[in-house]
């Protein structure tokens, strides 16, 4: 086989695999084969993969126009559009996604409020310090809620992701603080205390409490009781 074919055949093969890297990253999400952020890393794999394609198919057009091959030339052109194709499509959704207000999914259910915003429209109890408690990912959903709720007087938030890498997802948010600024926030406004099995990670409230001289109460972590 032509050496100019077997390039062309390779080009053609990794756009072709840029967009079947693409096409499964949605299609396993919906059919429960991975997780929405599993399906999101795949989608970036396709990019870098198309982006190969787009390379090697700019070569092969090269090396078509010099040896006057149109079949090489119309092989490369082929692959050049797939992988163009396959990136424009994840590349797109960045661009969206940045345009678009930060959104939790649980901020879009309006018959069914945080129970403490549900509790503070009742009068008796609107002014009433409180205590949250939550767990794992939605443990940082409670956090982030505590910054827009007043009188909020401690968070027990127990085995709390140390980076939105781990949840919980919110579209955004980390282009500017991770969890550790923002229990650094929290604990400016109430008593934070994280429930881990170990404090690695919690390097940056730690540091804002002791040079704001917050005391030892205003930010703590405790040992993970075991079941």
């Amino acid at each position: 086989m032509p050496r100019d074919s077997v390039l062309g055949s390779v080009i053609l093969a990794v756009a072709l695999l840029g967009a079947v890297v693409l096409a499964s990253a949605g299609l396993g999400y919906r059919i429960g084969l991975w997780a929405l952020r599993t399906a999101l890393g795949i989608l970036g794999a396709s990019v870098f993969v198309a982006g190969a394609a787009i390379v090697l198919s700019l070569i092969g057009l090269a090396r078509a126009a010099m040896a006057g091959s149109w079949s090489a030339a119309l092989v490369a052109l082929l692959a050049l559009l797939i992988g163009g194709g396959t990136a424009s499509v994840p590349l797109a959704m960045r661009r969206a996604a940045q345009s678009v207000p930060f959104i939790h999914d649980i901020t879009t259910d309006l018959d069914r409020p945080p129970e403490f915003a549900a509790l503070r429209a009742v009068p008796a109890f609107s002014q009433t310090p409180l205590w949250v408690q939550s767990e794992r990912k939605m443990a940082g959903v409670a956090l982030y809620a505590s910054l827009f709720e007043p009188n909020i007087v401690r968070l027990d938030l127990h085995q709390l992701p140390a980076s939105h890498r781990q949840g919980p997802i919110l579209l955004n948010v980390e282009r500017f603080l991770d969890l550790p600024q923002a229990v650094a926030m929290a604990a400016e406004r109430s008593q934070v205390i994280l429930y881990q099995d170990g404090e690695s990670g919690w390097e940056f409230p730690a540091d804002v409490a002791k040079q704001l001289n917050w005391g030892e109460k205003k930010f703590q972590i405790r040992k993970l009781a075991k079941e």
